[in-house]
């Protein structure tokens, strides 16, 4: 899948070199982020005054969704779970839910 679009607070620099990404709402990191020379944060989820705070900071904010940034890693977290269970000689399935993103994007 791809994005349907990109939600950018902060800095918008000429050129992104680094960008510092984290799941969940990772929006409170943009002070370790600009002090490890990211020039942006892309987050799963950020909050209002992080992304007030992004511009004073001098980087950029991306909120990037929380489902699109998390559901990419659970097939394969269902993969890792299902063989570490299987070493260990149990006979579990792992199974992915069919969630679908719940927010529709309108262009």
């Amino acid at each position: 899948d791809e994005f349907q679009a990109l939600k950018w607070a902060g800095a918008e620099p000429r050129q992104v070199k680094k960008v510092d990404l984290l799941s969940g709402s990772g929006g409170d990191y943009i002070y370790l982020a600009k002090a490890r020379g990211a020039d942006a944060v892309g987050t799963g989820d950020a909050k209002y005054n992080r992304a007030l705070d992004s511009e004073s900071v001098g980087i950029g904010l991306v909120d990037l969704g929380h489902y699109e940034t998390e559901w990419p890693g659970v097939g394969r977290m269902a993969g890792l779970l299902g063989a570490e269970l299987a070493r260990l000689g149990h006979q579990a399935e792992c199974l992915l839910l069919d969630q679908p993103c719940p927010w529709t994007y309108q262009k």
